[in-house]
């Protein structure tokens, strides 16, 4: 998966991602290098950055469905976090 600092520098944000600490040329380097690591690999794919998180989802599931050879077909779902006074049966 390519990083979002690769095409999308704007959605790679430190503020959002306590884990992320590079900066974007960082992380773009380093993305760079774990490629060249992997290419030789059978089953090495490069994902492009996207602008929604959602469709990088779909472009992983798509990739893993090809290679298990199976339904190709996906729908990401949502889920929501409700408050704790909420009656399951008044939804």
């Amino acid at each position: 998966m390519v990083t979002a600092a690769d095409g999308f520098e704007e959605c790679y944000q430190l503020k959002n991602n306590r884990a992320r600490s590079e900066t974007p040329e960082k992380a773009r380097n380093l993305d760079k290098k774990i490629q060249e690591v992997w290419m030789k690999h059978d089953n090495f794919r490069i994902l492009s950055a996207t602008k929604q998180f959602d469709t990088k989802i779909d472009d992983i599931y798509s990739v893993i469905a090809n290679l298990l050879k199976t339904d190709s077909s996906y729908e990401m779902s949502k889920k929501y976090v409700l408050p704790n006074d909420v009656k399951i049966d008044e939804i």
